[in-house]
């Protein structure tokens, strides 16, 4: 599983599931350090220098070979997405029903407080938003990663957030950790977050539209008479896409919970 952009940490704070890839530009000492400390403590550190800035093309071709002769070996097709597959035809399910019964699945809600609400599905009662996630990420073991799949807008703000909060997972649990935008990474992990080992916690992030859309071909949308309520498609469609999007296909559950916001500096720091 590839892990982009989660920041250099001290040995310590890693597990023993990790590969270390460096692209080094020559003279850049910047990880030197980090990279010789991860190096000591026995963590596998692969360096590959690169002398000119466009030698990262080269690196594209390279990766794509690896991705391809790994894929012989453990007997897969790299380019088939079947889970993926399926979730498209689950959504356009959900579209339909929508159209014919104006009702949506959604996920119960667990906890809510201060803007933040936590939809789980839990046999036991959860007292508070932090009780639940504590429960859900108490899951984690050896060779586990946390997937951070965030449906708020993309913004630097958020962005750094987020960044503090797989850091914060990844130093307290030892779990390699990712974080995805919502829908771009349907296209880029999901098959993996689906049709993969069960080693995933996920922790959804969406969050309540401040100006709603009308559905093409919806009957509500072509009725004058009778106009969309404010943000309620909207709360209901991201509700329902950010759960089928992290749901396994039948008989393959999957460790999820959702936190749910109102669009706020607040509440996302809060979470």
């Amino acid at each position: 599983m590839p892990v982009v952009d989660e920041p250099l940490g001290s040995p310590a704070v890693y597990g023993g599931d990790r590969v270390f890839v460096a692209l080094v530009l020559d003279g850049d000492t910047h990880f030197d350090d980090a990279l010789a400390a991860l190096d000591e403590a026995g963590q596998p550190v692969i360096r590959i220098g690169l002398v000119d800035p466009l030698d990262v093309g080269a690196e594209f071709f390279r990766w794509e070979m690896a991705t391809a002769t790994a894929a012989a070996v453990l007997g897969v097709n790299p380019f088939d997405e079947p889970d993926v597959g399926a979730t498209q035809e689950r959504t356009a399910e959900i579209l339909s029903s929508w159209k014919t019964q104006r009702r949506l699945p959604v996920w119960p809600v667990a906890a809510e407080e201060a803007a933040v609400a936590l939809l789980a599905r839990s046999s036991s009662p959860i007292a508070s938003v932090a009780e639940g996630l504590a429960a859900h990420l108490a899951q984690a073991g050896a060779d586990d990663y946390v997937a951070i799949l965030s449906y708020l807008p993309d913004s630097e703000e958020t962005g750094s957030l987020l960044q503090a909060l797989r850091v914060l997972l990844r130093d307290r649990l030892r779990v390699a950790t990712t974080v995805g935008l919502g829908p771009e990474y349907l296209h880029a992990t999901d098959q993996l977050h689906k049709g993969g080992r069960n080693n995933g916690l996920f922790i959804q992030i969406t969050g309540e539209d401040k100006d709603d859309l009308t559905i093409p071909g919806s009957r509500t949308a072509s009725r004058r008479s009778r106009p969309l309520r404010p943000r309620a498609t909207s709360r209901r469609f991201t509700r329902a896409a950010a759960g089928s999007s992290a749901s396994a296909s039948p008989g393959r559950p999957r460790r999820a919970c959702r936190s749910s916001l109102q669009i706020t500096r607040t509440a996302t720091r809060r979470l």
